[in-house]
């Protein structure tokens, strides 16, 4: 079993569950993230959210709380992984919280 994480220092530190969290240990997919994926581009952005979430052992709404500049590069990290394996371009299904129809 494959324990390796990427460690990522929030640039903006979040306060959440009556905790301030500093630094997400993001881990790769596994099968049982990865089969609810579409093979191709990811077209549900929700779904690839809760996704990532699970990756970085955190809930959606603590992904919600991210800053603007934290979510991106958390969103480059993890599209990455889905690059890597056969699922997306590495690009999330939208180029940015403000403009989601890009």
């Amino acid at each position: 079993m494959n324990t390796d994480f990427i460690d990522y220092k929030l640039k903006q530190p979040v306060e959440y569950g009556g905790l301030v969290i500093t630094e997400l240990k993001i881990r790769e997919p596994r099968g049982r993230e990865l089969k609810f994926l579409p093979m191709g581009e990811p077209q549900d952005f929700q779904l690839y959210h809760e996704i990532t979430a699970l990756l970085c052992g955190q809930t959606p709404q603590f992904m919600d709380l991210l800053a603007k500049a934290d979510w991106a590069e958390v969103m480059k990290i993890t599209g990455g992984f889905f690059s890597e394996a056969g699922t997306s371009s590495g690009k999330p299904p939208c180029a940015s919280p403000e403009n989601p129809s890009t």
